[in-house]
Formats: C-alpha cells, sequence, structure tokens
C-alpha cells in the first residue's frame, strides 16, 4: 500500500524503482516522499511520515519535475499548504522540463529548476506520486490528482483552490475586443491521447461556421480554409495562460492546457479517453457554474474501462481517440458548447 515518509537520520540510498527523472540516489536529512513498499522504506530507516512536523517551518522544497501541466497543478496545493501549515518559504522546484516557470507568475512561491539553498524540509513530489492514478493496482483511477496530492500533504480536499496568477499580455496572438477566440489543445506526444489532424480540422471548420476564429496552440498542420491562428512555439507559460484567459472557449484533451485553463478561468470542454471527465473537471473553478464540461470519448468505441493513460486495454491503440464517427462526437461537441453559451447569455 502507498505510504508517505521521511528521512530523519543521515543520507540513504534510493533502490532504482524510487528514484525520480532527476536521479536523485539519495535522500538527506528531512527529505520526505511517497513509496509503495512499508518493508523497504522502515527496513532502510525512514519514518513515517508525521505531517505535523510541516507547522511553522521557515522553508519547503517541494520536488515536481516532467509535463509542464503536472508541475501548474501544484501550485494551488502548494498554495494551501502554506497557508495551513503557516509555512514561511515554498519553494516549486521542477527541474528539468523543456519549460519554464517564469518566476514573475507566481510571485507568492519560489519556482526554480534547481534549488541549492537551505531547507526545513524538502519533499519529493516525484517517484509516481502524481502518477497514481496511471497504477491499476490502486485503485485510484478516479481519484482527482489535485486529492491525491492533498493525501500526500496531509491536507482538507477542499475543491475550493487558489489559481490566480500574473498576467503577460506581451505576447497576444489576437486581439482581445475584437477576437471571438476558440482555444484548441487537441494533440499531444502522447499516442493514448492525440486526435487525428483530420477531426480536428473538422472541430475547426464547425467553431468557425458558429463565429469564433481558432486558436491552435498544438504542432497542428496549416489547414486550408480555416480561419485560425497557429500559436505552436510562440509564447512561453504564462503568455499562454494569458491567451487563453481572454479566450472565450477552451476545448482540449487531457493534456497541459486543460489544467492551464484552471488558471484562466475559461468556459472549458475536455475531451476524455482514459480517464473521468469528473476527475479531470472535479477542481476546475468554473465546474460550480456549469462551464466546465467534459465529453467521455470512451463510450464511442465500446471501451467500458478506465486505464488512466496507460493503454493497458488496449495495446495503446487508443479506440477512444481513433474508432469514433467524426459526425456523432462532434454533435456531442455542438451540444456541450450550446450549454456553455446559455450559461454566457
Amino acid at each position: 500500500m502507498p505510504g508517505y515518509y521521511i528521512n530523519k537520520g543521515d543520507i540513504k540510498p534510493i533502490p532504482d524503482k524510487f528514484k525520480n527523472v532527476l536521479d536523485r540516489r539519495v535522500a538527506k536529512h528531512n527529505h520526505i516522499l511517497y513509496g509503495t513498499n512499508d518493508d523497504w522504506f522502515l527496513k532502510a530507516g525512514f519514518e513515517i511520515l508525521d505531517h505535523k512536523c510541516l507547522y511553522n517551518a521557515n522553508i519547503v522544497v517541494f520536488h515536481r519535475t516532467y509535463a509542464v501541466g503536472d508541475i501548474l497543478m501544484c501550485i494551488p496545493v502548494l498554495r494551501q499548504m502554506k497557508k495551513y501549515y503557516n509555512i514561511r518559504h515554498v519553494v516549486l522546484e521542477y527541474g528539468d522540463t523543456k519549460h519554464v516557470i517564469e518566476p514573475q507568475m507566481f510571485p507568492d512561491l519560489e519556482c526554480v529548476k534547481i534549488y541549492n539553498g537551505v531547507y526545513d524540509y524538502y519533499i519529493d513530489g516525484e517517484n509516481g506520486l502524481l502518477e497514481q492514478d496511471h497504477d491499476l493496482t490502486l485503485g485510484l483511477t478516479e481519484v482527482p490528482r489535485f486529492t491525491l496530492y492533498q493525501r500526500f500533504l496531509g491536507l482538507p480536499e477542499n475543491t475550493n483552490l487558489d489559481y490566480s496568477f500574473v498576467e503577460d499580455k506581451s505576447k497576444m496572438m489576437f486581439d482581445p475586443v475584437k477576437d471571438r477566440i476558440a482555444y484548441l489543445a487537441l494533440s499531444t506526444t502522447t499516442a493514448v491521447r492525440r486526435l487525428n489532424p483530420s477531426f480536428i480540422s473538422y472541430i475547426a471548420k464547425y467553431l468557425n461556421f458558429i463565429g469564433y476564429k481558432v486558436l491552435f496552440v498544438d504542432n497542428v498542420p496549416v489547414f486550408k480554409g480555416i480561419n485560425a491562428i497557429y500559436a505552436h512555439g510562440k509564447t512561453n507559460v504564462q503568455q499562454a495562460v494569458t491567451n487563453m484567459k481572454y479566450s472565450k472557449l477552451c476545448i482540449t484533451i487531457d493534456t497541459g492546457s486543460l489544467w492551464f485553463s484552471h488558471y484562466a478561468g475559461v468556459p472549458t470542454i475536455v475531451l476524455a479517453g482514459s480517464t473521468p471527465k469528473e476527475v479531470r473537471m472535479t477542481y476546475h473553478p468554473l465546474k460550480k457554474t456549469g462551464q466546465a464540461l467534459g465529453i467521455e470519448m470512451r463510450k464511442y468505441c465500446g471501451c467500458d474501462k478506465y486505464c488512466g493513460g496507460t493503454g493497458a486495454y488496449c495495446a495503446k491503440t487508443a479506440p477512444c481517440f481513433n474508432n469514433f464517427c467524426y459526425g456523432v462526437v462532434l454533435n456531442d461537441i455542438a451540444t456541450q458548447i450550446d450549454k456553455l453559451m446559455k450559461v454566457e447569455n
């Protein structure tokens, strides 16, 4: 079973199965981490974490790297942790991700690639912690990731989180006053979460038809006859979230832009394949107003299981994003857009 541990003694080695992508081979003094093997950690001299140690701490470092959406997902929970435990200073160390979290985006926290300063506690948010909902043996595929973080940090499972950020309008890709923008994020490098470009163009044409200009943030082909802006690689994270904030609509798959939409506070439709739509939208700030909606793509291909993005039941062929009737799904998207427009009006 999963557990939370702290190393209160000397430097201890961490076996291969618990190493994170930064290849940290040791746990130093007051390192806190997640694991799935009580016997190994306790025999190695780790102790079960008592979250009370975090109260009134001076500096707490939280490490999480890899995907920018997963990194941004930490921010509101770290804010909750800072307030709940009365911690003076919280550092988010986000490691070797290709993206940079601009330090001015979240001035109440320190966001750095590598932290080399002093600290009271160093919390390892890597080592499979965030991906518990991908482990089909744990029964957590239907638990929101924010909730998994809150449990790890001993926090109340509160959905009212702080998604505030400082805007950067220096690279607006459109006129926020004149343009009615639909922000599309429908393709990733992960095969089990990628829509076919032909269907993406199908969605874009419909959005043009009902009065939206489309903003593509993925590396998609230039589609003929579509009123669109191609923004892939043209903005940093802060600028991308700012552009989304001034859009009228976001349609996204389960990727980083879904988590961007939590900060942007934009009406959002998520096309959920291998994960329940409720799991991804439970903490969205617009859920209570009916402006955070989802579509279960798996229902169109006859799949009755959630795999948490692993592709375990389909040999990673992802029928939920490949084997469906375009017209049927587009009709579902149109219905969801109608719902959002009714709330907007």
